[in-house]
């Protein structure tokens, strides 16, 4: 009897919201309270929305307050936002809390109904972890043309005191390989 199918949540997919992209679009300033609309878009359109406000005015409660509609139902809830000093001693990190796991994280993922940090997720994969082994060897050949990793561009350093460097061989023996098999006899491996 053959193993049923599980059809795992992919994390490439899911609609993520980051303490990075938050403070490139200025909703993240001491001292402040902002409020906008956050959209995903896929090939040009959008895809989803949400209504964010972030709240710093108060240093003992500051919070990401997310707004949206999930299978028709209004959804909106707090996520609390806490500043650390870095460990670098120059500056401060931001972090979001998660409502469930209570853990610090830079990346909120949104699956089904809110946003949490990737722990509190089970049974989720990267889309390559969905590959066979004999797909996921050939991966390299079929993406040498698509490669930034060429070693004929400006800077790409093919030599090291006279010997060839270990990437440089790499890159040439994935063009090799790719100019050896087409992409169909590969993907019928």
């Amino acid at each position: 009897m053959p193993k049923t199918h599980t059809f795992p949540i992919l994390i490439d997919e899911c609609r993520t919201v980051t303490i990075k992209r938050l403070k490139e679009w200025g909703y993240i300033k001491p001292d402040h309270m902002n409020r906008g609309v956050i959209t995903w878009s896929r090939h040009g359109e959008v895809v989803s929305s949400i209504g964010a406000l972030v709240n710093t005015l108060n240093p003992d409660n500051m919070y990401l307050e997310l707004e949206y509609t999930s299978n028709d139902e209004a959804v909106k809830y707090q996520i609390p936002l806490v500043v650390k000093t870095s460990n670098l001693g120059k500056g401060e990190v931001w972090f979001f809390i998660c409502p469930i796991t209570k853990k610090l994280c830079r990346k909120l993922h949104g699956v089904g109904k809110h946003y949490l940090h990737r722990s509190a997720f089970r049974g989720w994969m990267y889309e390559s972890q969905t590959y066979s082994k004999r797909f996921r060897k050939n991966v390299p050949y079929l993406n040498a043309k698509y490669s930034e990793e060429h070693p004929y561009k400006k800077h790409f350093k093919k030599f090291y005191k006279g010997k060839p460097t270990k990437r440089y061989l790499k890159c040439i023996e994935i063009e090799r390989m790719a100019n050896v098999y087409s992409e169909e006899f590969l993907l019928m491996m």
